[in-house]
């Protein structure tokens, strides 16, 4: 039976982002990607027996993962994660599967008020939007001052670290997403130790998955009428006067 989820023109796509883009930004890329960017045809055929595996939930092995401390100015230590070729290559792949789903609903009721890891939708072969980002961010927030003499900063606490398969539970349901692609996205967690450490630091794929759960802070926020802007885990709440 034909895999449509794993093509060579899909896998051709997520070996350009990941040459572009990097596999983390943390860490240099895998000799592996070198090797078998010219082999897409023996690649093609173990990724989708790995999808096979995935999608009937019989998975029964772990991949080496590899984690460092880095210092990262501004922001103290992180334990970033660099995963194995097949992991990310796979994950990327799934990354673009899902993007448009999960931006068609974020664009519904979120509109501008979200300005990490968007992706334009029209644009098939890069992950996330140019039109959004840190520097989006920022100018949100200083049309908003303009107009509220209050903000308050909020910031989630070792975020990724702090993720647990429940939230990823919810995005099933948040999302409309099918049973195999929760099973692609639990087998990521559990394949990098998820358990123990959370969602792994450093890679697109993990970014992507990391905003489906900030998801509901962001639509309680809306349906309780805040004025508000975010990036990533980095939320700004505005407020006309101290006692609103």
């Amino acid at each position: 039976m034909l895999n449509k989820f794993i093509t060579e023109n899909k896998l051709k796509i997520a070996f350009e982002h990941i040459i572009n883009f990097g596999d983390t930004d943390l860490f240099p890329p895998l000799i592996e990607f070198d090797f078998f960017k010219n082999k897409p045809k023996e690649c093609l055929k173990l990724l989708t027996k790995l999808d096979e595996n995935i999608s009937q939930n019989s998975f029964s092995f772990k991949n080496f993962v590899s984690r460092e401390i880095f210092f990262t100015f501004g922001q103290g230590t992180r334990l970033a994660t660099q995963l194995p070729f097949f992991l990310s290559i796979y994950s990327i792949v799934h990354a673009f599967n899902l993007r448009e789903r999960l931006e068609r609903k974020r664009s519904k009721y979120l509109g501008n008020y979200i300005h990490s890891y968007r992706s334009e939708i029209k644009n098939k072969k890069e992950l996330f939007s140019k039109k959004f980002g840190w520097n989006s961010f920022l100018d949100c927030q200083r049309k908003l001052t303009s107009n509220y003499d209050w903000v308050v900063s909020l910031d989630i606490a070792q975020f990724y670290s702090s993720i647990k398969k429940l939230h990823l539970e919810k995005i099933g349901s948040n999302f409309l997403l099918n049973p195999i692609d929760l099973n692609r996205i639990y087998y990521f967690f559990d394949t990098t130790d998820g358990h123990k450490y959370g969602l792994p630091v450093g890679g697109d794929y993990s970014r992507l998955i990391a905003e489906t759960v900030l998801y509901e802070i962001d639509l309680f926020l809306l349906k309780n009428n805040f004025i508000f802007c975010r990036f990533v885990d980095d939320y700004k709440i505005f407020f006309l006067n101290q006692k609103n």
